[in-house]
Protein backbone atom coordinates (compact mmCIF):
# COMPACT_ATOMS: atom_id res chain seq x y z
CA UNK A 1 0.00 0.00 0.00
CA UNK A 2 1.52 3.62 -1.04
CA UNK A 3 1.71 5.67 2.42
CA UNK A 4 0.57 8.65 0.76
CA UNK A 5 -3.23 8.22 1.00
CA UNK A 6 -3.83 10.19 -1.91
CA UNK A 7 -7.44 9.75 -3.46
CA UNK A 8 -6.01 7.10 -6.51
CA UNK A 9 -2.94 6.24 -8.03
CA UNK A 10 -2.90 5.25 -11.46
CA UNK A 11 0.41 3.70 -13.04
CA UNK A 12 0.65 3.55 -16.63
CA UNK A 13 3.11 2.13 -19.23
CA UNK A 14 4.76 -1.59 -18.88
CA UNK A 15 4.83 -2.65 -15.33
CA UNK A 16 2.85 -4.65 -13.09
CA UNK A 17 -0.24 -4.80 -11.03
CA UNK A 18 0.08 -4.27 -7.05
CA UNK A 19 -1.57 -2.99 -3.69
CA UNK A 20 -2.22 0.74 -3.65
CA UNK A 21 -2.57 1.65 -7.02
CA UNK A 22 -4.84 0.55 -10.18
CA UNK A 23 -2.32 -0.36 -13.43
CA UNK A 24 -2.84 0.40 -17.03
CA UNK A 25 -0.98 -1.46 -19.20
CA UNK A 26 -0.04 0.79 -22.53
CA UNK A 27 3.23 -0.35 -23.89
CA UNK A 28 5.94 1.67 -25.54
CA UNK A 29 4.74 2.63 -29.39
CA UNK A 30 7.43 4.91 -30.64
CA UNK A 31 10.20 5.06 -27.85
CA UNK A 32 10.24 8.76 -28.18
CA UNK A 33 8.80 11.15 -25.71
CA UNK A 34 5.56 10.76 -27.87
CA UNK A 35 4.75 7.68 -25.43
CA UNK A 36 4.85 10.03 -22.25
CA UNK A 37 2.48 11.92 -24.26
CA UNK A 38 0.06 9.28 -25.05
CA UNK A 39 0.47 7.90 -20.85
CA UNK A 40 -0.13 10.95 -19.42
CA UNK A 41 -3.51 10.81 -21.62
CA UNK A 42 -4.53 7.69 -20.43
CA UNK A 43 -4.08 8.36 -17.06
CA UNK A 44 -6.17 11.34 -17.09
CA UNK A 45 -8.80 9.80 -18.63
CA UNK A 46 -8.99 7.01 -16.41
CA UNK A 47 -8.75 9.78 -12.91
CA UNK A 48 -11.58 11.02 -11.64
CA UNK A 49 -9.50 13.70 -9.84
CA UNK A 50 -9.65 17.18 -10.54
CA UNK A 51 -6.08 17.66 -9.60
CA UNK A 52 -3.73 15.20 -11.59
CA UNK A 53 -0.37 14.74 -10.11
CA UNK A 54 2.20 13.13 -13.05
CA UNK A 55 5.54 11.55 -11.88
CA UNK A 56 7.83 9.76 -14.01
CA UNK A 57 8.88 6.45 -13.35
CA UNK A 58 12.49 7.45 -12.53
CA UNK A 59 11.20 9.13 -9.85
CA UNK A 60 9.95 8.78 -6.65
CA UNK A 61 7.78 11.43 -4.33
CA UNK A 62 8.98 12.30 -0.63
CA UNK A 63 6.79 10.71 1.73
CA UNK A 64 5.84 14.19 2.86
CA UNK A 65 4.70 15.41 -0.72
CA UNK A 66 0.71 14.99 -0.23
CA UNK A 67 0.51 16.72 2.84
CA UNK A 68 2.78 19.86 1.39
CA UNK A 69 0.12 19.44 -1.64
CA UNK A 70 -2.59 19.98 0.52
CA UNK A 71 -0.96 22.93 2.49
CA UNK A 72 -0.55 25.06 -0.80
CA UNK A 73 -3.04 27.83 -0.01
CA UNK A 74 -2.51 29.97 -3.46
CA UNK A 75 -4.44 29.68 -6.37
CA UNK A 76 -3.09 27.74 -9.17
CA UNK A 77 -3.83 26.02 -12.01
CA UNK A 78 -0.17 23.56 -12.66
CA UNK A 79 2.05 23.31 -9.84
CA UNK A 80 5.87 22.96 -10.04
CA UNK A 81 7.16 20.48 -7.43
CA UNK A 82 10.93 20.82 -6.37
CA UNK A 83 12.84 17.74 -7.93
CA UNK A 84 15.75 16.76 -5.63
CA UNK A 85 18.71 14.24 -6.70
CA UNK A 86 21.26 12.00 -4.63
CA UNK A 87 24.63 13.46 -5.79
CA UNK A 88 27.55 10.89 -5.17
CA UNK A 89 30.04 13.49 -3.45
CA UNK A 90 27.27 16.50 -2.56
CA UNK A 91 24.75 13.84 -1.41
CA UNK A 92 21.15 15.09 -1.66
CA UNK A 93 20.60 18.47 -3.97
CA UNK A 94 18.09 20.33 -5.80
CA UNK A 95 17.93 19.81 -9.46
CA UNK A 96 16.37 21.56 -12.42
CA UNK A 97 12.68 21.05 -12.72
CA UNK A 98 12.66 24.04 -15.48
CA UNK A 99 10.77 26.72 -13.39
CA UNK A 100 13.42 30.03 -13.06
CA UNK A 101 13.28 28.81 -16.89
CA UNK A 102 9.35 29.54 -17.25
CA UNK A 103 8.51 25.95 -17.90
CA UNK A 104 7.06 23.04 -16.01
CA UNK A 105 9.98 19.86 -16.22
CA UNK A 106 8.40 16.80 -17.52
CA UNK A 107 9.56 14.96 -14.65
CA UNK A 108 6.28 15.51 -12.32
CA UNK A 109 4.05 18.46 -12.34
CA UNK A 110 0.56 18.77 -10.48
CA UNK A 111 -2.48 20.20 -13.42
CA UNK A 112 -5.73 21.21 -12.65
CA UNK A 113 -8.04 18.72 -14.77
CA UNK A 114 -9.12 22.02 -16.72
CA UNK A 115 -5.83 22.45 -18.06
CA UNK A 116 -5.52 18.90 -19.41
CA UNK A 117 -8.98 19.39 -20.77
CA UNK A 118 -8.86 21.57 -22.66
CA UNK A 119 -5.83 20.83 -24.28
CA UNK A 120 -4.60 17.17 -24.03
CA UNK A 121 -1.09 16.00 -24.00
CA UNK A 122 -1.31 14.60 -27.32
CA UNK A 123 -2.27 17.32 -29.22
CA UNK A 124 0.93 19.34 -27.56
CA UNK A 125 4.17 19.29 -29.76
CA UNK A 126 5.78 16.03 -30.19
CA UNK A 127 9.04 17.00 -29.99
CA UNK A 128 12.05 16.32 -27.35
CA UNK A 129 11.40 19.59 -25.55
CA UNK A 130 7.84 18.71 -25.13
CA UNK A 131 7.45 20.01 -21.59
CA UNK A 132 8.46 23.53 -22.58
CA UNK A 133 6.53 23.65 -25.39
CA UNK A 134 3.45 22.22 -23.39
CA UNK A 135 4.01 25.46 -20.70
CA UNK A 136 4.13 27.49 -23.34
CA UNK A 137 0.80 26.65 -24.87
CA UNK A 138 -0.51 26.22 -21.30
CA UNK A 139 0.50 29.68 -20.06
CA UNK A 140 -0.60 31.13 -23.24
CA UNK A 141 -4.26 29.37 -22.42
CA UNK A 142 -4.28 31.57 -19.46
CA UNK A 143 -3.31 28.79 -16.64
CA UNK A 144 -1.80 29.95 -13.28
CA UNK A 145 1.92 28.13 -13.18
CA UNK A 146 3.09 27.87 -9.34
CA UNK A 147 5.88 26.67 -7.44
CA UNK A 148 5.50 24.16 -5.17
CA UNK A 149 9.10 23.61 -3.36
CA UNK A 150 7.68 22.29 -0.73
CA UNK A 151 6.10 19.37 -2.88
CA UNK A 152 9.23 17.06 -3.37
CA UNK A 153 10.06 14.89 -5.74
CA UNK A 154 13.65 12.46 -5.72
CA UNK A 155 15.12 11.47 -8.86
CA UNK A 156 16.15 7.89 -7.95
CA UNK A 157 18.51 7.35 -11.37
CA UNK A 158 21.75 9.18 -10.01
CA UNK A 159 23.82 6.83 -12.58
CA UNK A 160 22.11 9.23 -14.90
CA UNK A 161 23.79 12.26 -13.14
CA UNK A 162 20.61 14.18 -13.54
CA UNK A 163 22.66 17.72 -11.78
CA UNK A 164 24.45 17.76 -15.18
CA UNK A 165 22.84 20.59 -17.05
CA UNK A 166 20.90 19.30 -20.18
CA UNK A 167 21.03 21.93 -23.10
CA UNK A 168 17.31 22.86 -24.66
CA UNK A 169 17.26 22.38 -28.34
CA UNK A 170 15.93 25.08 -30.12
CA UNK A 171 11.76 24.95 -30.91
Amino acid sequence: MLPQNFDEVIVVGEHHSGAGYRYLHVPKILGTTTDALIKRDVATLAAESDALFYLCDDHALFLDALAALRAVDEPWDILCPARWGDHPEQGRIPLNMGIQDGYIGGHAGIYQRHVVARQPWTTMPHHPNWDVLATQEQHRAGAWILSAPAVRILDITPETKPWQQTQIMAT
